[in-house]
């Protein structure tokens, strides 16, 4: 078995979405309530591509114009505000 480390080193963030989607038997029906939290674009664009809403965080390795551009649907400067949001999504 495979474990995450080896799986995102050797496919898309897509592929790495789904298997995480798999093993923990999100259904489609449930989809609208995961959400990504990335710091790079490629998050933005897996999460995108498999259905899923994105946080884009700036306290990681991307730029708020890269995230933006990359169609974030949410931005959070620091993890408290992270947090908050997510316990408001609740």
């Amino acid at each position: 078995d495979m474990d995450l480390v080896q799986l995102s080193q050797c496919r898309s963030i897509e592929d790495v979405i789904r298997y995480v989607l798999e093993e923990n038997c999100i259904s489609e029906e449930e989809k609208p309530s995961v959400i990504m939290v990335g710091d790079r674009e490629h998050d933005v664009y897996g999460a995108k591509k498999t259905g899923l809403s994105v946080i884009g965080v700036l306290y990681g390795y991307g730029s708020r114009e890269e995230l933006q551009s990359a169609g974030t649907d949410y931005l959070c400067e620091t993890p408290e505000e992270t947090a908050k949001l997510l316990k408001g999504m609740m």
